[in-house]
């Protein structure tokens, strides 16, 4: 951006090759518009036998949350309450989440799709 780059074919096209290859890609549009753009490839990054506490602290400032889910039953006050953590990340994170399953010696990872394309994963805890 500092060099002015994207102002012309050739970093604009590098822009799009990058956003092709983060989260969900191109759009429809984009993808119709731009058909000989290709993603650019992403760095297999290697998860750690121990993951340290410190960074499971930031990651699930960044990516996680902890909820209260309050429901119906029949139980005798009606009510259930579920205290949840959850993270949720990229299918291609798999590895990670399940080592999160791991560490904390509970939860479960779970695929989550939208329509046919399964975009990511959650742990829950």
């Amino acid at each position: 951006m500092n060099n002015k780059d994207h102002l012309v074919t050739e970093g604009f096209n590098k822009i799009l090759a990058i956003k092709a290859s983060m989260n969900l890609g191109l759009s429809k549009l984009l993808m119709e518009s731009f058909p000989d753009i290709k993603p650019i490839s992403r760095p297999v990054l290697e998860v750690a036998e121990n993951i340290n506490p410190f960074w499971i602290a930031g990651f699930t400032n960044a990516e996680g949350c902890f909820f209260v889910k309050i429901s119906k039953d029949k139980t005798n006050i009606g009510y259930t309450v579920s205290l949840r953590f959850i993270i949720t990340q990229h299918s291609r994170d798999a590895k990670l989440m399940n080592r999160l399953v791991t560490y904390f010696g509970c939860g479960s990872y779970k695929v989550r799709s939208t329509g046919t394309d399964p975009t990511g994963g959650r742990f829950c805890c």
